[in-house]
């Protein structure tokens, strides 16, 4: 599936990834957490990374908070995660 990927301090890259719990786990460096944007958006990323110690990635103003480490960006059809769409 297609995604994006945010690594801390660098920029936002396109990759194409199999669509396996372990794959977002390696990306993210621990167990995934997922943060719901939209219907069909949402953020992959360390469900523990503020408390190990990551470092802040990006804010989300909606939440009023922060992503610690490295995270993904998602497509979502109901509970499945999908290629993340054109327009987004």
């Amino acid at each position: 599936m297609r995604v994006l990927f945010k690594d801390v301090g660098n920029p936002v890259r396109s990759m194409v990834i199999p669509n396996e719990l372990g794959v977002m786990q390696q990306l993210v460096d621990g167990y995934i957490e997922i943060i719901t944007l939209l219907d069909d958006l949402v953020i992959i990323c360390n469900e523990e990374g503020r408390i190990n110690g990551m470092k802040k990635n990006f804010r989300i103003d909606a939440l009023n908070d922060f992503v610690f480490g490295p995270a993904l960006f998602v497509g979502a059809d109901g509970e499945e995660f999908c290629s993340i769409q054109e327009e987004h």
